[in-house]
């Protein structure tokens, strides 16, 4: 505005100095005089009420715009909406987030034996593998160690895109829960896991996910990372189609990615991802596992303010086939899982989950690897029923003081076949020490928030096995945990 009334005072100036020379006049110089004071005033007092700012203006596409998102499930981890963030990408349409925490897990170990991890090396040290725990009467060493580490810590980066009135939606999840890359003397390093790597448009999501069977919503918050016994936490490749709301009612259909789980006729328990190797080419006491068809999952959710329920149901087939004359046993498994969430007066919640079936396996956890037994003739379904409570209680409101209770149990229902070859030595003690009867685990803990990105916590675990042959063992167990929010 300024440049604007300068060159306005200029064009007059000008103009007027033609005319005063044409015409030599005293008076008109003196009027010319006049006006430009005038002028200059006006322009003095304009720019005294009116404060232009001359800082530059950034280009629309450089300016940063913000949309709160809502913040991924963690189990274990207290959710705030405010502080989650999405910036748009320079150029596009598309907004992008990244979310996670860095936590540092303290656990000492009061009785018992972790005893062996079965196919997850070292990872009853990290966190309670109920199904492999130390049993009396063997040489298992009672363990009294006292371990700390960082590799629950998770990072994960969502992406949104509108395009035709949709969003299309992607996520990357990882944590630091992968092979040791290093060890504890100097370094502690550890590879990425892969957690989550989807994406969703309108009705349909692909890639890697929780499995439409699990509901992470009856998980229950403890501060030990895998939880009560009984839980499904298992996170595989599919794709998977849910409806529109109606009448609060969703339904979720799904194909997902298989993996045969079986125990030998020796009693050994694998699956068909089990080592290959130049000598047994997949082979483990003389058969191994095959995927021939994925697994088929159907559910349904219904939520209500009071909390919500989700009932589903899965088919799936176990596989194998003989080394000697190639060929194969199959066996069609299926099951079913209930699950409820209430929430009560104030803040507090209850969770139930169940789940009966043939051939569930590792979708009932700790049942893992447990699913079929084959005899050396016939590949049998084994049968198992799960249950867990979780009931939540807000102790104090301005630092979120809470604590949860859970209990969680599994019995495996081992079928004829496998009972009476364990009787009959014919599945050596060793390996029928690894056979469970019966696992449960309690967690009890007390959880605060000393600001919305920071959290600790400490909770004493119990964890029990009994074999098929009759021996048993318990862990016992003190956590702590602090959590930094991102």
């Amino acid at each position: 505005m300024k440049k604007v009334i300068v060159g306005l005072v200029s064009f007059i100036m000008v103009t007027n100095a033609y005319s005063v020379a044409d015409n030599s006049s005293a008076e008109e110089l003196a009027n010319l005089k006049a006006q430009i004071l005038k002028l200059e005033r006006q322009i003095k007092k304009f720019e005294e009420t009116h404060a232009v700012s001359t800082k530059p203006v950034q280009p629309v596409e450089q300016q940063v715009q913000v949309a709160s998102v809502s913040t991924p499930e963690v189990k274990g981890k207290t959710e705030t909406k405010e502080h989650k963030k999405h910036w748009k990408i320079p150029g596009t349409s598309t907004e992008m987030a990244i979310e996670g925490f860095v936590k540092l897990t303290c656990s000492k170990d009061v009785k018992g034996s972790t005893g062996l991890a079965g196919d997850a090396p070292g990872a009853g040290r990290n966190f309670l593998v109920a199904r492999s725990i130390g049993l009396d009467g063997t040489n298992n060493i009672p363990s009294r160690d006292f371990y700390m580490h960082a590799r629950e810590s998770r990072f994960i980066l969502k992406t949104l895109t509108p395009i035709d009135e949709k969003d299309l939606t992607t996520c990357v999840e990882m944590d630091f829960l992968g092979d040791p890359a290093s060890n504890a003397l100097v370094a502690n390093g550890y590879n990425l896991r892969l957690r989550k790597a989807y994406g969703q448009f309108g009705h349909f999501l692909v890639g890697q996910d929780w499995s439409t069977y699990s509901d992470i919503s009856t998980f229950g918050e403890t501060v030990e990372r895998n939880g009560p016994v009984g839980n499904s936490q298992v996170r595989q490749p599919l794709i998977r189609y849910s409806t529109d709301s109606y009448n609060d009612c969703k339904f979720f259909f799904s194909v997902e990615n298989p993996e045969s789980e079986f125990i030998t006729h020796k009693g050994t328990l694998a699956s068909s991802s089990s080592s290959i190797t130049d000598n047994n080419k997949g082979y483990v006491d003389d058969i191994k596992g095959e995927n021939r068809l994925p697994d088929f999952v159907v559910a349904m959710a219904y939520e209500r303010p009071w909390g919500n329920i989700k009932l589903a149901g899965v088919i799936r087939e176990n596989s194998v086939m003989r080394e000697s004359d190639h060929e194969r046993e199959r066996a069609l498994g299926a099951f079913f899982g209930t699950s409820v969430l209430w929430k009560l007066f104030d803040h507090d919640e209850a969770v139930i989950h169940i789940g009966y079936g043939s051939g569930g396996g590792r979708y009932f956890m700790d049942s893992m690897k447990a699913a079929t037994y084959y005899d050396g003739y016939k590949l049998h379904n084994q049968y198992a029923y799960h249950f867990s409570f979780c009931y939540k209680h807000q102790w104090q409101e301005e630092y979120n003081l809470r604590s949860t209770i859970s209990w969680g149990w599994l019995r495996n229902l081992n079928c004829d076949s496998l009972v009476n070859d364990i009787r009959n030595n014919v599945v050596s003690f060793d390996n029928a020490n690894k056979i469970n009867k019966f696992v449960m685990s309690i967690h009890a803990n007390l959880i605060g928030n000393i600001n919305k990105n920071l959290q600790a916590g400490i909770e004493y675990v119990v964890g029990k096995r009994k074999a098929e042959t009759g021996l048993a063992g318990t862990l016992q167990r003190i956590v702590f945990a602090v959590q930094f929010n991102f």
